[in-house]
């Protein structure tokens, strides 16, 4: 079983006063878009994990998807990541802010799980590395336990399989008010 963790606790500072999650894209808001995008892809189930202002975004988001709220989101992804591990299964790490990441891409992913199954799947697009990533069911334990500094320091102790794709969405990031706004046009 993969679940995808949909990262969107953060505090936006860089897009203030628009909380990146809740930018409005395509008569949605940017959380719901990749909810959807998640849905039509072979994820077993969406865990959405939230934080700052979590009560205004889940007001906004129209999917319905399991909800997490991170009471410590200010320490940072990786603290997230651990409030949304529950099951012993695989997880699909995704941050809200790449919402360019093709359905095939995560399919891709999954697919790379199913033969490689000891190791952490990781996109790689003209030789660099993004997101989503996928820790694989048997790292769960040394995952939800791991006392290092973020989710990078973990995936360099670990055995990766890097899966080239041809997308640029898996490098592209969209942190800044500017980078937002060219958003509607990319998708």
């Amino acid at each position: 079983m993969v679940i995808a963790l949909l990262l969107a606790a953060g505090e936006s500072k860089r897009t203030l006063p628009i909380m990146k999650q809740l930018y409005p894209v395509h008569g949605t808001v940017l959380v719901d878009l990749v909810i959807k995008k998640l849905l039509a892809t072979k994820v077993d189930k969406v865990r959405v994990i939230l934080g700052h202002d979590w009560k205004e975004v889940q007001r906004a988001m129209k999917e319905s998807v399991e909800m997490v709220v991170n009471t410590e989101y200010e320490k940072g992804m990786l603290s997230s990541i651990k409030c949304g591990l529950k099951e012993k299964d695989s997880y699909l790490i995704f941050p809200v802010d790449h919402p360019l990441v093709k359905v095939e891409t995560v399919n891709m992913l999954i697919e790379a799980l199913e033969r490689k199954k000891n190791h952490v799947i990781v996109p790689v697009f003209e030789g660099k590395r993004g997101h989503p990533i996928i820790i694989p069911q048997n790292m769960f334990d040394e995952l939800k336990n791991f006392e290092g500094r973020d989710l990078k320091e973990f995936i360099h102790s670990k055995i990766t399989e890097d899966v080239s794709v041809e997308d640029e969405g898996i490098v592209m990031n969209f942190n800044t008010i500017e980078q937002l706004q060219k958003l509607d046009k990319l998708l």
